[in-house]
C-alpha cells in the first residue's frame, strides 16, 4: 500500500507547543488505532499519526513474519513507491530498538539501500523496532529529506507511537486471523459428516481406519507428516495378530520418503496413487535390505491405494489402504471412495486443529484486551446488550439483570448520562462507527473514571447492521498523567521566572543598600539623617526578604532552632501595619509570650506573612482580622482569621494545589501550596475553616507545630 498524497505533518512549534501537540497526537492515536477494523485501515492511521507526530517527510511500516530475517514494507506515506521494498537481515538479534541516523549513507549496514535512498532523496532516518511475542516483527520508520538531528523527545514520542502501533497491529492481525478461522470452521462444519464431530483427530483417524476395514481394505494405516518424517497415527487390520505385528515392526522398517513413488510421491504432489497390484520389483525397491524385503514379502501385500490428507492445498499426511488376505485388486472406484474417506478424515483433522488454534487465538486476544485495560462488548443493532457482558459487568459491578434493557446507562455519571445516551442513539441511527467519552462507575475504586468508548457496526451483505462491537478504554490514569505533566511544566516555568525576578530585583536592591551604607559613612551627617538612613537600611532588608517570600521559593540555609513564634508573628504584623491602615482594618492579636517551637524562623515568617496577606486581600474595608499565637497540648498554635466573604465550597478541594488562585489579577496560586509544604516540613499541620453565610462569613487558617523536635534537630 503506497500513499503519496499530502498528509498532515507536525507544524513548526516551539518545544512546549511541540510537546503539547505530540501528546495530543498520541492520545488521539491510542483511540483511533484500537478502533481500526482491519490491518489496512490500521496502517493508514499509523502513517497519519506518524507524520503528524514529529514532522517527518515520509513514514513507512515494515513487517517481518520470520523472526526478523526477511522484511517487507507494508505501507508508506510521502514516498513515491513502497511496493516490492524488501530487506534481508542476516542477524536479527542485533537489530537495535532505536536507530536514529542523521546520515543514512554513513551507515555501512544500510549500504544496500543507498540506491533507494537516492531515488527518494532520503537523508536522515529514525527507525523504531517493534517486538511481538519477544521477536522482531515490525518497525515504524520516519524519513527526512533534509539533515535532521533527533532530539530525545522526538525519539520518546516515536517510541510511544511505535509501541501503540505494535500492540494494535498484533491485535488487528489476530482479529483478521480469527475471522478467517471462523469462516473456515463454518464451511467445514457444513460440509463434513458425523466423523467431523470429534475434535480429537487421532481418535477420529483411528475410527476412520477401522471403518475402512474390512469394507474398503484388509488393512489401513494413517500417517501424519511432521518435521520431514511420517509418523504412524492409526493402524487397523482384519486380523488382530497381523495388526499387532505391523504395530511392532522395527523402526528401521519405516518407509523411506522419496518423490519417485509411494507415500513420498503423494506428499510431494498432493495426488493419490493407485497400485492395482504389487510386483516383486516394487517390493525390492521399497526394501532397505534383505531382512526388510523378507518381512515385506511375509505381509502378502496384493494391492494398495495411497491418498493424501489435505487441508487448504496443504498435505498433512497420507492414508494407505492395502489388501492381502482377500487378494482383492483395487479399482478406480475404490480410489474415488478412498479419496472421499480421506477428504472426510482431512475435514476432521482440520476441524480439530482449527479448534485448537482458535482457542489459542481467542485466549491470546482476550489476554491482550486485559493487558491493555480495554473492555470488549457487543450489542444488538439498537445498542442493547443481548448476552452477558463479563468485561463491562466486572468493571461497573453491575449484574446481568441490571445491564439488560439499557441498564448499563446507570453506570454512567449522572452529568454525562443524557449526553452519552443521545450520542449512542445518534450513532446507531447513522450505522457508522462512533466514539464517545464520559465517566463510568468503577466498582473496584468506587469512583467515576474517565473512559473512551469506540463502537463499530458489523453489517451483512445488504449493509444492514447485525451487531455492534466495541471496546471501552479507561483513560483516567492517562488524563491524570497529562494533568501532572502540565503542572510540572508550570512549576518549571515558575522556577525559572522566580530565579530571573530575584536576580533582577536583588541587584538594584544591593546597589541601593551600598549607597545607603556609603552615605552612613559621612561624618558630617546630623543625627536625624543618620536615623533616617538606619531606618532605610532596615526597610531595604525587609524589602529583599519580602521579595523572596512573595515568590515562594525562599529557604533559609540555617538549621532549625528554638524559635519564639509569638515574636515572629508580632514582627510580621508590624511589617504590614501600613496595609492595615490603607483598608482601615481592625487588627487584634492575642500572642502568648515564649511560645517556643523548633523551627526555621524565616520559613515560619514566610507562612505567617502569606496568611496575613491573604486575610488582607479577603477583607473588606473596616472589617476585622485576628491573629492568635499560643501553646496547646505541647504544640505551638497560630491562627489567622478574617471576616471576608469566605471560600466557596467548589474551591476548597483545590485550595492547596499549585497555581490555583481566586485572585485572578494578582494571585500566583503558589502561596498556600508553598505554605503547606513548609509546615509539613516542620511535622505540623495547616488547616482551613470557612463560612459563606450572609451574616456569619469569614475564613480561619490554623497552624500547629510540635514544640518538641520531630525529624528536625534543635540544640
Amino acid at each position: 500500500m503506497s500513499r503519496t498524497a499530502a498528509t498532515d505533518v507536525a507544524p513548526k512549534l516551539n518545544e512546549s507547543e511541540l510537546n503539547e501537540h505530540a501528546l495530543r497526537v498520541l492520545v488521539e492515536a491510542s483511540a483511533t488505532l484500537i478502533a481500526a477494523s482491519d490491518v489496512e485501515a490500521l496502517l493508514d492511521r499509523v502513517l497519519d499519526s506518524a507524520r503528524a507526530l514529529i514532522g517527518a517527510d515520509a513514514c513507512g511500516v515494515w513487517r517481518s513474519f520470520d523472526a526478523g530475517y526477511n522484511w517487507r514494507m507494508l505501507a508508506c506515506a510521502g514516498l513515491t513507491q513502497c511496493e516490492g521494498q524488501d530487506l534481508k537481515v542476516p542477524h536479527p538479534s542485533v537489530i537495535p530498538e532505536v536507530s536514529a541516523i542523521e546520515d543514512v549513507r554513513s551507515e555501512p549496514v544500510l549500504a544496500s539501500r543507498n540506491e533507494w535512498y537516492d531515488a527518494e532523496g532520503i537523508h536522515s532516518l529514525l527507525c523504531i523496532a517493534l517486538r511481538i511475542e519477544g521477536e522482531p516483527a515490525a518497525t515504524v520508520s520516519f524519513y527526512y529529506r533534509e539533515p535532521h538531528r533527533f532530539t530525545e523527545c522526538e525519539i520518546q514520542y516515536a517510541r510511544v507511537l511505535a509501541n501503540l502501533s505494535a500492540s494494535t497491529l498484533h491485535m488487528t492481525e489476530l482479529k483478521e486471523s480469527q475471522q478467517r478461522e471462523r469462516a473456515r470452521l463454518k464451511f467445514l462444519a457444513e460440509s463434513s459428516d458425523a466423523l467431523s464431530s470429534s475434535l480429537d483427530y487421532q481418535k477420529t483417524l483411528n475410527t476412520i481406519a477401522h471403518l475402512a476395514v474390512p469394507y474398503l481394505a484388509d488393512w489401513c494405516t494413517v500417517g501424519m507428516y511432521e518435521e520431514g518424517d511420517l509418523s504412524a497415527i492409526a493402524v487397523a487390520h482384519v486380523d488382530p495378530e497381523r495388526e499387532r505385528e505391523i504395530r511392532q515392526a522395527p523402526d528401521e522398517y519405516k518407509e523411506r520418503l522419496h518423490a519417485a513413488g509411494g507415500s513420498g510421491a503423494v506428499l510431494a504432489s498432493g495426488k493419490a496413487l493407485l497400485y492395482e497390484s504389487i510386483s516383486e520389483e516394487a517390493l525390492a525397491a521399497a526394501a532397505h535390505n534383505e531382512q526388510h524385503l523378507a518381512w515385506l514379502r511375509s505381509l502378502g501385500i496384493f494391492s494398495a491405494i495411497v491418498v493424501p490428507l489435505k487441508s487448504r492445498d496443504r498435505v498433512l499426511g497420507v492414508m494407505r489402504f492395502i489388501t492381502d488376505v482377500s487378494k482383492r485388486r483395487f479399482t478406480e472406484d475404490d480410489l474415488c471412495l478412498a479419496e472421499d474417506v480421506a477428504a472426510r478424515a482431512s475435514t476432521a483433522v482440520d476441524n480439530a486443529r482449527l479448534f485448537r488454534e482458535l482457542g489459542l487465538s481467542e485466549s491470546r486476544y482476550r489476554s491482550f484486551i486485559q493487558a491493555t485495560s480495554s473492555l470488549a462488548w457487543s450489542s444488538d443493532p439498537m445498542g442493547r446488550f443481548v448476552e452477558h457482558q463479563p468485561a463491562w459487568a466486572a468493571y461497573s459491578g453491575q449484574t446481568w439483570e441490571e445491564l439488560r434493557d439499557y441498564g448499563w446507562a446507570q453506570a454512567l455519571h449522572p452529568e454525562d448520562r443524557e449526553r452519552i445516551v443521545g450520542e449512542i442513539l445518534a450513532g446507531t441511527q447513522s450505522a457508522e462507527p462512533h466514539t464517545f467519552r464520559g465517566r463510568m462507575w468503577h466498582a473496584a475504586t468506587r469512583t467515576y473514571r474517565h473512559c473512551m468508548v469506540r463502537a463499530v457496526p458489523m453489517k451483512n451483505e445488504a449493509g444492514e447492521v447485525q451487531e455492534w462491537v466495541g471496546v471501552i478504554l479507561d483513560v483516567d490514569d492517562q488524563m491524570l498523567a497529562q494533568e501532572k505533566l502540565r503542572r510540572t511544566e508550570q512549576l518549571a516555568t515558575a522556577g525559572r521566572l522566580a530565579a530571573t525576578v530575584a536576580h533582577e530585583i536583588n541587584n538594584p536592591l544591593e546597589s541601593v543598600t551600598n549607597l545607603v551604607y556609603l552615605a552612613q559613612q559621612c561624618k558630617t551627617l546630623d543625627p536625624a539623617t543618620v536615623a533616617y538612613l538606619d531606618t532605610a537600611t532596615g526597610e531595604l532588608k525587609r524589602v529583599a526578604q519580602i521579595v523572596r517570600q512573595t515568590l515562594g521559593f525562599y529557604r533559609e540555609s540555617s538549621a532549625p532552632k528554638d524559635t519564639d513564634i509569638g515574636e515572629i508573628a508580632a514582627e510580621v504584623l508590624g511589617l504590614y501595619r501600613r496595609n492595615f491602615m490603607a483598608k482601615e482594618l481592625r487588627v487584634t492579636s492575642e500572642i502568648e509570650p515564649l511560645t517556643i517551637a523548633c523551627a526555621v524562623s524565616g520559613e515560619i515568617r514566610q507562612v505567617i506573612a502569606n496568611l496575613i496577606t491573604n486575610a488582607i486581600d479577603a477583607s473588606s474595608p473596616r472589617s476585622g482580622i485576628q491573629v492568635e499565637v499560643k501553646r496547646v497540648n505541647g504544640d505551638a498554635l497560630i491562627r489567622v482569621s478574617d471576616q471576608g466573604t469566605g471560600i466557596a465550597e467548589e474551591n476548597l478541594a483545590h485550595l492547596f494545589e499549585p497555581f490555583f488562585t481566586t485572585k485572578k489579577d494578582v494571585g500566583t496560586g503558589l502561596g498556600l501550596w508553598v505554605s503547606r509544604g513548609l509546615i509539613e516540613k516542620h511535622s505540623g499541620t495547616l488547616t482551613v475553616k470557612t463560612s459563606t453565610g450572609e451574616w456569619d462569613h469569614g475564613t480561619t487558617f490554623t497552624i500547629t507545630i510540635p514544640a518538641a523536635p520531630s525529624e528536625m534537630t534543635c540544640d
